[in-house]
């Protein structure tokens, strides 16, 4: 399986202004399943990626770069041949690719899960920065919650905000298997 998240890709190598402090506001987005904590509004793009052995991933990506940090939140949707295999085993080649993606060392890893969905929480180590993300498993959907800081800045507070505001909006996420 092959999961890419291009955004996060080019976030990891970016680097943003220092905005103005702003009061962080919970968005949500009803049509990708989820509300999020964000310190300004996002950007929405979406994204179709080929993967050789599940087609077509299509993904909505939801960015903000703040005080030198990107928050990031991807909503992929996965085809039913995916779920061929257990939801570990499609979260294990989610964060292989994932930290490949953003040319990072796993650090820390631990299981979690939000409303009975199972997910990842990660900490990778990628070329000067700290990248912290969650992924879940809802039902057809990959959900990764990712923050990128500076080395010298991991973030503290501002990612487990980010982390923390992430949840399933009452319909939950789309389900299309």
């Amino acid at each position: 399986m092959h999961f890419r998240l291009v955004a996060i890709i080019a976030v990891a190598s970016a680097t943003a202004a220092l905005a103005e402090p702003s009061a962080w506001k919970t968005y949500t987005y009803a049509d990708a399943g989820f509300s999020a904590a964000f310190p300004a509004k996002p950007r929405e793009a979406a994204q179709a990626n080929q993967n050789p052995s599940l087609g077509r991933l299509d993904s909505k990506v939801y960015l903000v770069e703040h005080g030198g940090a990107a928050f990031v939140v991807s909503a992929t949707t996965l085809p039913k041949k995916a779920f061929d295999r257990s939801s570990a085993a499609i979260l294990d080649d989610a964060r292989d690719l994932f930290v490949a993606g953003v040319k990072g060392k796993l650090v820390k890893e631990r299981e979690i899960a939000l409303k009975g969905h199972p997910g990842r929480d990660l900490e990778v180590a990628a070329a000067g920065q700290v990248v912290v993300a969650r992924l879940y498993l809802v039902r057809a959907t990959l959900y990764q919650i990712v923050a990128v800081f500076p080395k010298e800045n991991a973030g503290g507070a501002d990612a487990r905000r980010f982390l923390d505001g992430f949840a399933l909006t009452p319909a939950g996420a789309p389900s299309s298997r």
